[in-house]
């Protein structure tokens, strides 16, 4: 059986009345009991006065044995006694017996009233009281009387007053009992409503209020205490619930994957970019472990790693991705033991793509600048020699320079333009300019390129000839040329490239459309970043892979941007929009 806060407070009142009224008990009976006996003592000892002086003795004797039969038989009719008379030498002289039965203490009597002392025995319990005194003449015991009564009153009265004692005891501890019940049954519930309470807390209801009601001061400061707990809870748990999401908010909105093990090498957290990174649902990684992935095995090292307290840094490729990936450790200050590690994951392969342009970028570029110069310096050794004395072949050779120069200096404005997007400095002059004139320059510039592919360029311009737009004239050919270059070059021989300009609400869309090899649909969004070069007919890539993102930049610089449409081995569509001139 448990032992209960009601058991144990009940048990306790019980005790505390029990050991309140034993000792009221055990007091007030035996007092009783001693003034009763007292009373009867008294009582007894008066009647043996009066027998004592009616009873004659005379030196040393007991005389005149008939007065003595007369006074015998009137004391025992009016007092309902037994009567015993001896002589001194313990010889019974008169007796008068018929109500009590003494037994050896008449005996005991007898023998202590030859020794000159009185003799008195008062049993309540039974009402039997049995008295002898010495009857002394002239300095001698000359005889001795004893009287025995059964006084049942005697014994009713003790036990009345016992029974009374004991239903007195018996109903004091019963109400004690209850009374504790009573109380211990408040406290019990009060009890039960701070464990229901608890409970309820530890569910995260935190709203919960307890009632004071009728109990103790002590359990009404707990249970006010209680309250404030709740509340100070609620509010603790509140900000912490507040400081988890945002946490969670950061988690989920970094740019890096971030991956949480437990010491037991089970995934606890997995952020969205992780998830994208791995290729898989975060549900279907959290409650694994990272050994559980083979196509993830090169993590198993890392996080082996953190889990022995150690940081590291490695990189690894995951189908097309560079994946770069931080190892830490996850401890609490100051203690050795490791309580999990976190793996950071970085996708590394759009950097990796711009580094290894970046990397082909000066290999080309020095390839392409180290050309040119080349020519021209063996042209101009040819023109210093013989060769400078044909007109014929001087002209041809200064054509070449001619196109080595402007080969050149097309490639260092790209870098000098690059150079100034990277310095923010203004790269448009806005005037108004004519539509025609800019697609006749374009032409113009790109003809010889065409002719030299045998790609026919046609134009088809449904803005009137004297329309004009606001834009920086220089660059909006520079874009338009590099649209049409672009063409010209993903366009097999036969095929055709159309320079192309018509209204666009109050704007003018000017662009550039083949039929050449066209462009994947997941190559087109990475066209236009630095040092990016697609080649569809897997030839060696040419060019420096920066004229469609400086295009790109020109043309945002005019408050617009440059719209694609291609699909492969049928064509691709480049355009944009430019403000209207009034």
């Amino acid at each position: 059986m448990k032992l209960t806060v009601r058991i144990w407070q009940t048990a306790l009142f019980s005790l505390v009345a029990l050991a309140a009224m034993l000792p009221f008990y055990f007091m007030l009976l035996p007092s009783y009991r001693q003034n009763a006996t007292a009373l009867v003592n008294s009582r007894v000892e008066r009647e043996l006065d009066y027998l004592s002086r009616v009873v004659p003795t005379d030196k040393g004797k007991i005389t005149d044995g008939k007065n003595i039969e007369v006074e015998a038989d009137r004391f025992t009719q009016a007092f309902q006694v037994d009567l015993w008379v001896y002589d001194a030498k313990k010889k019974l002289i008169l007796s008068r017996t018929n109500l009590t039965k003494p037994g050896n203490i008449l005996d005991q009597a007898v023998a202590r009233g030859i020794t000159n002392r009185s003799f008195i025995h008062t049993d309540l319990d039974t009402g039997l009281v049995l008295a002898a005194r010495p009857l002394v003449s002239d300095g001698k015991v000359a005889g001795i009387l004893v009287i025995s009564e059964d006084d049942d009153s005697i014994r009713v009265a003790v036990g009345s007053v016992q029974r009374q004692l004991n239903t007195i005891f018996i109903t004091a501890l019963v109400i004690a009992t209850l009374i504790g019940f009573v109380f211990s049954e408040a406290i019990r519930r009060q009890m039960q409503k701070l464990r229901r309470g608890a409970f309820t807390i530890a569910q995260g209801n935190f709203n919960l209020r307890l009632k004071v009601g009728m109990v103790p001061d002590e359990m009404a400061e707990l249970v006010k205490t209680f309250n404030v707990m709740a509340s100070k809870l609620g509010e603790a748990f509140a900000t912490l619930r507040d400081q988890q999401r945002q946490i969670l908010r950061v988690i989920n909105a970094m740019g890096e994957g971030l991956i949480e093990v437990g010491a037991d090498g089970l995934i606890n957290l997995v952020n969205p970019e992780a998830a994208r990174v791995m290729g898989k649902p975060a549900e279907d990684l959290i409650g694994n472990r990272i050994e559980d992935l083979p196509e993830h095995k090169h993590l198993v090292k890392d996080i082996k790693e953190a889990l022995k307290g150690k940081e590291s840094t490695s990189v690894y490729r995951h189908e097309e991705r560079v994946i770069l990936v931080h190892g830490t450790t996850i401890k609490e200050p100051g203690d050795k033991k490791v309580k999990g590690g976190v793996l950071i994951l970085r996708d590394f392969t759009r950097q990796y793509e711009l580094e290894q342009a970046q990397r082909d970028f000066i290999t080309n570029a020095s390839h392409q600048l180290r050309t040119p110069v080349s020519a021209l310096k063996g042209y101009t050794e040819l023109l210093m020699g013989s060769a400078g004395d044909d007109p014929k072949t001087k002209e041809k050779f200064l054509k070449s320079i001619e196109i080595e120069v402007n080969h050149m200096e097309r490639l260092i404005e790209k870098l000098f333009t690059l150079a100034r997007l990277d310095s923010h400095a203004e790269i448009v002059a806005i005037g108004k300019h004519s539509v025609a004139e800019i697609t006749q320059e374009v032409l113009a510039i790109t003809f010889p390129l065409a002719e030299a592919g045998k790609v026919s360029l046609d134009v088809d311009l449904e803005t009137i000839p004297a329309q004009e737009v606001i834009c920086d004239r220089d660059r909006i050919v520079e874009v338009l040329a590099g649209f049409v270059e672009n063409a010209i070059k993903y366009t097999p021989g036969g095929g055709s490239v159309t320079v192309f300009s018509k209204p666009d609400g109050e704007r003018i869309r000017i662009g550039a459309m083949d039929n050449g090899v066209g462009i994947p649909p997941g190559e087109i969004d990475k066209i236009f970043d630095r040092f990016y070069r697609y080649d569809p007919r897997e030839k060696k890539k040419k060019g420096a892979g920066l004229g469609l993102s400086i295009a790109k930049e020109i043309i945002e610089a005019h408050g617009s941007k440059i719209e694609v449409s291609s699909i492969p081995e049928k064509g691709s569509t480049f355009w944009f929009t430019l403000k209207a001139a009034a």
